[in-house]
């Protein structure tokens, strides 16, 4: 029997089996007609089939059945009791999920070239001696890379309640230490970072600013060193709580906006230009 393009034979060998005693129930007592004395032998009727004959007849079928689920079995190789795919990879295999060989997992890790899953960690410390990679791809980014976003949330911040919140999330991966760190070439962890901002016409104003400032490494620094290096806050001010005024961190905070607007000033970050009113006029 074939089914998906493999050949399986489980179906088969039983029913072979199966099969097996089907001559001892039908001969078993003998012959299927009663046996007929001297005096019928010479009355004119049909002499009925020999036993021996029967016999040889269903144990030849039986013969059959069983030399083709034999070659069925032996086409099926191991009885195709797993389906294959194009890959070669036995589909009950499953998924497997991606671990570093220090048992590291996460968005940050890396297959070579050479088959080997690595964190940045090994693949700077461990896969540098590889032999199989060219040494172009044992290169790994240094410095503090990940995205950042924001979302409009439907409440308000104390301070602001005409306007509704803004969430930036920064998402930094595990990384490689660069130069103006504690460790350059060391190992560093990242994390998710989450600050608030009111939504209203200056912060619409500060969000690219404060894109700028990410892109040009300034949110973010690494502090502490190895085992222990993380990623954290560096000199842009942001408000990670949503209460506790100045003090905590959290509104609210009546000056926040203008000490940030500031800050990203003296870091060369500047207000974009507002468009001039008189560029559609001839």
């Amino acid at each position: 029997m074939e089914a998906d393009g493999s050949k399986t034979d489980t179906f088969l060998s039983h029913s072979a089996i199966g099969n097996g005693g089907r001559p001892g129930a039908v001969n078993g007592g003998g012959s299927m007609f009663p046996s007929t004395s001297a005096a019928h032998t010479n009355q004119d009727m049909v002499t009925p089939p020999k036993e021996s004959n029967l016999r040889s007849r269903v144990t030849q079928k039986d013969n059959n059945r069983q030399s083709s689920g034999a070659e069925n079995q032996e086409r099926s190789g191991s009885g195709g009791a797993l389906t294959r795919h194009g890959s070669g990879r036995s589909s009950l295999s499953g998924a497997r999920t991606q671990i570093c060989v220090c048992g590291e997992s996460g968005p940050s890790l890396k297959r070579t070239g050479c088959g080997v899953t690595l964190c940045p960690q090994c693949l700077l410390k461990v896969h540098v001696q590889c032999r199989v990679c060219p040494k172009a791809e044992v290169a790994v980014p240094q410095g503090i890379q990940g995205n950042m976003n924001y979302s409009e949330m439907p409440f308000s911040l104390p301070g602001h309640g005409r306007d509704t919140a803004v969430k930036i999330t920064y998402c930094i991966p595990d990384g490689i230490q660069g130069e103006g760190h504690p460790s350059p070439g060391s190992a560093f962890r990242g994390g998710v970072f989450e600050a608030y901002l009111p939504l209203c016409e200056r912060t619409r104003k500060l969000l690219p600013r404060l894109e700028k400032a990410f892109r040009l490494g300034l949110t973010f620094t690494v502090t502490g060193r190895e085992p222990g290096a993380r990623v954290s806050w560096d000199s842009i001010p942001h408000k990670t709580s949503l209460q506790g005024g100045k003090s905590g961190n959290g509104y609210p905070d009546s000056t926040y906006l203008s000490r940030l607007s500031e800050v990203l000033r003296a870091n060369g970050i500047e207000e974009a230009p507002a468009k001039s009113q008189d560029t559609n006029k001839t």
